[in-house]
């Protein structure tokens, strides 16, 4: 299916949570994929507990290592106040340093947004960050990446 869209010259970005870096690599290396978006959920240390389920955290440093040798990409962090604050924002970006053994290109601050339809309910009671909040955060980590966006 990738191939038949790049064949039409589309861009293809591709979105992922790392939880498949051999089916990413396969992409990659077919040359099947312009831009790569991750979503790092949290630090390392909290992962689990935040995705509530036994995620393989080595495939995740592997999609991680993959993902920052490409010439275009984005890891992002959705921020939920229940879940992040500057310390922990500073702790995924320790990470993906650590991980990417460089400073990653870019990194995305995005306000987790209240929704009609959530797969979890009780994301129905969180708040919305307020950009303020979203802007700090990226103050803390604006050393640790060549880009910080923040997306509201």
């Amino acid at each position: 299916f990738l191939k038949k869209i790049k064949d039409l010259k589309y861009f293809i970005k591709i979105d992922t949570n790392g939880c498949f870096p051999k089916k990413l690599k396969e992409i990659v290396n077919l040359g099947l994929v312009d831009f790569v978006s991750m979503d790092i959920k949290t630090s390392k240390e909290n992962y689990k507990e935040i995705v509530e389920s036994d995620v393989d955290l080595e495939k995740i440093e592997q999609s991680i290592k993959l993902i920052s040798q490409l010439p275009n990409y984005e890891f992002r962090t959705t921020v939920v106040l229940r879940f992040h604050d500057k310390e922990e924002i500073e702790k995924i970006a320790q990470w993906l340093n650590q991980v990417c053994e460089k400073k990653p290109q870019k990194f995305c601050l995005q306000g987790f947004k209240k929704q009609e339809k959530l797969i979890d309910e009780s994301f129905k009671q969180e708040h919305e960050i307020e950009m303020e909040k979203l802007e700090e955060m990226k103050e803390k980590v604006n050393d640790f990446f060549e880009e910080v966006e923040v997306r509201g």
